[in-house]
């Protein structure tokens, strides 16, 4: 379990040196198959490019399968939300109306514009598909009171395993405006960045690093 800030930032480091080799045939992947911008979400300001795109039938195999996978396995037109439990003995009649109110609650909930589910989940499987591995955020927004979806660019995520090839670290590093910083975090704002706000600098960009870690009582 990662304790400081410090540590974060050297477990980080490490899991970036790790995969830097990949890097180049992430790029790879992008250039010549996917007809998409540098693979690497935070250059902006890059149009995108078919130039290296010399046979279009890997671009095309991509999106036939992206869109099969989705359509087979988590097609929001489907009920394709199940709940089961361990428990041997027979469920009541009231433990079946709660798993019945909470899979149509999700189910509801993955068919709404306001999720962006259908449309996230079908970029974190066009990267699952095209580069092996993908990422998608998820959160509750108060202001419409149902969660949200969102799917991050793989240059932004790096994922860690134990010996048994189990996944037990998560790390997320973006870019996030100093003001923008301030009304997420709110009392727990570093002081660099309030000071930063109070300077007339709350358009200026930092780097952040979100982490998930196993837990110790596991």
């Amino acid at each position: 379990m990662i304790k400081t800030p410090k540590e974060c930032r050297e477990n980080f480091e490490s899991m970036k040196n790790e995969r830097s080799p990949w890097e180049s045939r992430y790029q790879a992947i992008s250039d010549y198959q996917l007809a998409r911008t540098d693979f690497q979400g935070q250059i902006s300001g890059k149009p995108p490019s078919d130039s290296k795109i010399y046979d279009g039938t890997a671009m095309d195999s991509w999106f036939m399968l992206t869109n099969a996978i989705q359509a087979i396995l988590i097609n929001t037109e489907s009920n394709w939300v199940y709940f089961d439990t361990l428990i041997e003995d027979d469920l009541t009649d009231e433990e079946i109306m709660w798993f019945e109110l909470a899979r149509n609650t999700l189910q509801n909930i993955y068919r709404s514009d306001a999720s962006r589910f259908p449309t996230q989940i079908n970029e974190a499987l066009g990267d699952l598909t095209g580069f092996g591995y993908c990422a998608i955020h998820s959160g509750y927004n108060p202001s419409s009171n149902s969660l949200f979806f969102s799917s991050r660019p793989i240059s932004e995520i790096f994922i860690d395993q134990d010996p048994k090839g189990i996944i037990n670290k998560v790390f997320r590093r973006y870019k996030l405006k100093n003001h923008d910083a301030e009304n997420i975090f709110g009392s727990k704002t570093p002081e660099r960045v309030i000071k930063a706000n109070k300077a007339g600098q709350g358009l200026e960009e930092l780097y952040w690093l979100h982490t998930f870690s196993e837990h110790p009582d596991k």
